[in-house]
């Protein structure tokens, strides 16, 4: 029905959840926590304890959908299994590969590049070599709906900007990889009203906005492309001039909890690696805003905090996520070229 639980029904299933979850088996403990990501809730502290214990003891009776869906919902809800579930895991899928469709494969290698955030440098990647090796006999574009062309080519962005993701085998896959980013350029992006607000809150401000552009080596939409001088970011004036990538978050791109959504984190990572600078407004710090003079202020000091950022380095996972709704702080990230 693509509609939530009310809010004491779902209190009650959790409970419910939490109670029985040593009873269930790979499929209901896979549908469960897909379910809970497809909502935008994370499970309560108690529930999701008992449900990674229940996958980690029958993670060896999962099948590729199990594991595929149960690898998705940990990245959207942008956080990494337990240590001991995702070792399992990887086991599993490097057992299973073989029986991997295409849906399995897109879900789980875009699940990869979110966990490629998450987790420590240390950790071992030969299971998305061998989903890589998996994408050979998948490669007709005709094997992946639209979707899961999007899921793959952010995949593919991940492998050329992210050092440590690189991989030989991507390299031979030209024809998939401008399928995917047709397919991923495709895609319908309007701009809600609110968005608009902040669109035209900017140019009142006398700035420069392209709405929706498109970052030319990733294919990423970019919501706001503000044009500015290199002076306003407190280096020497010149001709060129920087540009700022200025992202309005609605709803969607956060969970229940306010934390942002892997599929957020991602973009967020792609787009700062490919040089943008990022000045993210979330929904409810903009909704706190009480007319057009508050607008204008609120973006102003969100400006003016690149003055103060100056350069740095590629984002570590901790500047990348968002601090929870209940503190409206403002929010602003600062990114250099990295090549």
């Amino acid at each position: 029905m693509g509609r939530e639980p009310g809010k004491g029904l779902m209190k009650e299933l959790e409970g419910r959840a939490e109670a029985l979850a040593g009873t269930f088996n790979a499929q209901e403990v896979a549908n469960t926590l897909w379910a809970y990501a497809t909502m935008g809730r994370e499970p309560g502290a108690g529930v999701m304890r008992a449900l990674e214990g229940r996958a980690k003891a029958l993670v060896g009776t999962f099948v590729a959908q199990n594991v595929a869906n149960t690898l998705w919902a940990y990245a959207t809800m942008g956080r990494e299994p337990g240590a001991g579930l995702m070792l399992e895991l990887e086991g599993r899928v490097e057992a299973l590969a073989g029986t991997f469709n295409a849906q399995n494969v897109a879900n789980s290698l875009w699940a990869a590049s979110i966990f490629f955030l998450l987790l420590h440098p240390g950790q071992g990647w030969r299971w998305v070599h061998t989903l890589v090796r998996r994408l050979v006999p998948l490669r007709e574009a005709a094997s992946f709906n639209t979707a899961q062309l999007c899921q793959v080519h952010q995949f593919f962005v991940g492998c050329s900007v992210e050092p440590r993701l690189r991989m030989e085998a991507v390299n031979d896959m030209c024809a998939l990889k401008e399928t995917c980013r047709e397919a991923f350029e495709c895609a319908k992006s309007a701009p809600s009203v609110t968005q608009q607000q902040v669109s035209e809150t900017l140019r009142h401000m006398g700035l420069s906005v392209e709405d929706e552009a498109r970052c030319p080596k990733s294919g990423y939409s970019i919501d706001m492309l503000v044009h500015v001088h290199d002076s306003f970011l407190g280096g020497e004036r010149s001709s060129r001039g920087v540009a700022l990538a200025v992202e309005f978050d609605g709803p969607s791109h956060f969970l229940a909890s306010g934390a942002p959504t892997g599929a957020t984190l991602l973009k967020r990572r792609h787009l700062q690696l490919l040089g943008h600078t990022l000045v993210i407004v979330p929904y409810w710090e903009w909704a706190a805003c009480e007319g057009a003079g508050e607008r204008v202020q609120y973006l102003r000091v969100k400006l003016e905090q690149l003055r103060k950022c100056g350069p740095v380095t590629a984002p570590s996972t901790g500047d990348l996520k968002q601090e929870p709704q209940a503190s409206h702080e403002h929010t602003v990230m600062c990114s250099s070229h990295v090549t």
